[in-house]
């Protein structure tokens, strides 16, 4: 009996530990936790939510027991929670205090993720992102992250604020196993101040942005269709024009992504599938263009390496999984293009130096973006926009300046050989000259020998009719 005792009590004991552990931590927020780039604080990256699967809406609860909730971020919220109907759904909850010193407070709320979220501040139901299909019964709809517009709430200093979020989100057929938000649940809920770029805003620079990229690459594109129209013997511009124009399409397909409110995650697949396609075009243009300018024999082991890695990469990049791997495969795609330069670098011509110049450049500031970006976690906005802008420009640039420079070589050797043919124009016109004197004097001294030759005939003719009258008398 007393074992039986003892043994309650430890139960007594451990449970009360565990519900005592369970309460929640209050996050204080101070100002340097806003990212400075845009003024937002990214609350759903913050250690200190809480989760509990169901669907419960009695959980969005001021204060309720934190029994049977377990510490998770949102960014663990994947496809191991999935139903057998591919369905996910649960509560996230934290507790939030603004620190005192904060000089500029939250004015709003806003998701940039596609998984679709209720949110209640303080046990009052806020807005939606989305439809979870609970607030009024209404079906589920996925969340709309795209040029999405911020909720006003009104947040004051010193006081706690308990967020519970409410969360459904479905896995992705034929993905690997992967829900639409398993990229940016890390973006699932964001304070904004009245410094936060709105939607409008955004789409504005979006526009302004792409516009410019399009019509650098689309004039750029137009110039070498127009010269290889009038001169179809340089397959050298086809190439330049047909790598041009998929560099357009692939601006323009961001620029339509990038500009328009309210995609939906059907669309954003259709888009990003185009993007890869066209991506893959480029790579294996470029890769043409080099062996080409350069006049590098690529044998065919090496060109099926090539389009085996361009494939592989084109596949992999529609696995969110797989991203890194894709990463590596144009990795070892831009290696083998370098390899082929540094291979044929004591032979280049100064046209030839600007297109390898062209393509360093490109990948450089396609690296620096993705690496500064995603491995550095550096979110300075305008440092991506000029990365990214320099990486697409750059190739397209060099092979405007290789065009111009090859135009000015061949208008050098044109020169050239206008020159030789004009020295062996004059050495030739010396040369008949010289003929023609020496034919004249040939002439002259043939006439003054018929001449003399003459006058002897002459002379011996008089001399014959002299005799004869002579001889007559």
């Amino acid at each position: 009996m007393k074992f039986i005792l003892q043994i309650a009590f430890l139960s007594a004991l451990l449970l009360f530990i565990k519900n005592v552990s369970a309460q929640q931590d209050t996050i204080v927020v101070s100002s340097v936790s806003f990212d400075p780039s845009t003024s937002t604080y990214f609350l759903s990256q913050t250690n200190g939510w809480y989760f509990k699967q169901g669907t419960n809406t009695n959980w969005a609860s001021n204060d309720i027991s934190m029994a049977g909730w377990k510490k998770m971020q949102p960014i663990d919220f994947q496809s191991n929670l999935a139903d057998k109907n591919r369905k996910l759904e649960g509560w996230f909850r934290i507790k939030i205090k603004f620190d005192s010193s904060t000089s500029i407070l939250p004015s709003g709320i806003l998701s940039q993720s596609w998984v679709a979220a209720d949110i209640y501040i303080n046990g009052k139901y806020i807005t939606s992102f989305g439809q979870t299909g609970t607030i009024n019964h209404r079906s589920y709809i996925e969340s709309r992250p795209f040029l999405s517009h911020f909720f006003p709430v009104q947040f004051a200093a010193g006081q706690v604020y308990s967020v519970a979020v409410h969360v459904v989100d479905y896995v992705v057929p034929f993905s690997g196993g992967y829900s639409k938000s398993y990229i940016t649940m890390g973006d699932m809920l964001m304070l904004t101040t009245p410094y936060t770029p709105s939607a409008y805003q955004q789409m504005f620079g979006q526009t302004i942005y792409f516009s410019i990229l399009l019509a650098i690459t689309g004039i750029i594109s137009l110039l070498f269709w127009t010269y290889w129209i009038l001169n179809r013997k340089e397959s050298n511009f086809l190439l330049f024009a047909l790598c041009c124009s998929c560099l357009a399409g692939s601006v323009f397909i961001s620029f339509i992504q990038g500009v328009t409110a309210g995609i939906s995650f059907t669309e954003m697949l259709l888009y990003s599938f185009l993007s890869s396609v066209s991506l893959a075009l480029i790579q294996l243009f470029i890769f043409h263009i080099i062996i080409k300018v350069l006049n590098y024999k690529a044998s065919v082991l090496l060109k099926f390496f090539i389009y085996a890695l361009v494939v592989a990469a084109l596949i992999t990049y529609q696995l969110p999984s797989l991203f890194f791997i894709t990463s590596l495969f144009i990795a070892a795609y831009a290696i083998v293009c370098l390899f082929i330069a540094f291979k044929k670098r004591k032979n280049f011509t100064d046209a030839q130096r600007v297109v390898v110049a062209g393509l360093l450049i490109a990948i450089t500031c396609k690296a620096l973006a993705f690496y500064t970006g995603d491995f550095l976690q550096i979110n300075v906005i305008w440092i991506n926009i000029i990365f990214n802008g320099i990486g697409i420009c750059a190739f397209p640039f060099s092979l405007m300046i290789y065009a111009s420079v090859r135009f000015m070589e061949t208008i050098h050797e044109v020169k050239l050989n206008a020159d030789k043919v004009v020295q062996l124009s004059e050495e030739k016109k010396e040369q008949a000259i010289l003929q023609q004197t020496i034919l004249q004097e040939e002439v002259d001294r043939q006439t003054l020998d018929l001449r003399e030759t003459l006058s002897d005939l002459k002379s011996t003719q008089s001399q014959l009719i002299q005799s004869e009258k002579m001889a007559s008398l």
